[in-house]
């Protein structure tokens, strides 16, 4: 069965990629940094286009997403696109343009009532703790409601409009209800959050409009 998708929304979000790449690309030559020959298939900017669709389209598969919405239904829009074992291997040039495009483009602003949680990412398996290497000296053992994990925590903040303010990654062993840490966090949680429980912190801004 194929999934409805809006290929209006596709082309959004396209059109914003392809604009902060042309900036980001031409930020790039002016520091100095030597860029590739174009020489591949598809843009950079139709790359993070369809892994940016996938977290809308809803579905939970991105081979089945790629290999039946991308490569058949969405070919017109990709006419050159990759074989799916081929696009995966290529992701990880996306790591640093997506998270330049999050962070400079699509953070929103804090609301009066603001939301933060965190979950926890894990790296391996408890029992394999001391022989794990990857993430040496990055994760830490921490407890979550479904007990204890050796890895990473992402926490982040979002407004009451579902809209995501700031994120951060940490070791597994900090926690969100740390004053210290909300304080890094947010950037001045003495003037902007007030923790009233836990997972949740509300702004006091004075000022701040609810839309």
């Amino acid at each position: 069965m194929t999934a409805v998708l809006s290929t209006t929304k596709l082309t959004e979000i396209f059109i914003a990629c392809d604009d902060f790449m042309n900036k980001f690309t031409s930020h790039q030559l002016s520091q100095g940094y030597q860029m590739e020959p174009a020489t591949q298939l598809m843009s950079e900017s139709e790359m993070m286009a369809i892994v940016i669709f996938y977290h809308h389209s809803g579905l939970r598969c991105f081979k089945y997403f790629y290999e039946l919405e991308v490569q058949r239904g969405l070919r017109s829009y990709f006419p050159a696109c990759y074989s799916y074992s081929r696009f995966v291997s290529l992701m990880q040039r996306l790591n640093l343009p997506l998270l330049v495009f999050l962070c400079a483009c699509r953070l929103a602003a804090a609301t009066r009532g603001n939301y933060m949680d965190a979950t926890k990412l894990v790296v391996c398996h408890n029992k394999r703790i001391f022989s794990h290497k990857v993430f040496q000296g990055l994760a830490r053992r921490g407890k979550s409601s479904t007990g204890w994990f050796f890895g990473l925590k992402l926490h982040a903040v979002i407004n009451e409009l579902g809209q995501l303010v700031v994120f951060r990654l940490t070791s597994g062993n900090v926690a969100d209800n740390n004053p210290q840490f909300l304080d890094k966090l947010t950037g001045d949680s003495s003037s902007r959050f007030s923790t009233c429980s836990r997972g949740t912190a509300t702004s006091t801004t004075p000022g701040i409009e609810v839309p």
